[in-house]
C-alpha cells in the first residue's frame, strides 16, 4: 500500500518547515510533485526526502570539491 499523498502545507508540517518553502522549492524544480490536483500539487513525503538528501550532497560536494586538505 502506498503513502498517501500530500499537499504543500501537510508536507512543511511533516518537513518541518513553512509552506511557502515547500511551494517554492515545488516552483523551482527542486522537489517534485507526484500528481496535480488543479493547480494544487500533492506530494510523497519519503521521495521529496530522497529529493533533498540527494540535492544536499550534491551541494556539499559542489562547496568542497575545490579545496585542498592541508597537512
Amino acid at each position: 500500500m502506498s503513502a498517501p499523498l500530500l499537499t504543500a502545507a501537510a508536507l512543511a508540517t511533516e518537513l518541518r518547515m513553512h509552506a511557502e518553502t515547500v511551494r517554492t522549492w515545488h516552483r523551482a524544480g527542486r522537489i517534485k510533485a507526484e500528481l496535480l490536483i488543479g493547480r494544487s500539487p500533492r506530494f510523497d513525503a519519503a521521495k521529496v526526502r530522497k529529493q533533498l538528501a540527494k540535492a544536499s550532497d550534491a551541494e556539499a560536494a559542489r562547496k568542497f570539491s575545490g579545496m585542498v586538505p592541508t597537512l
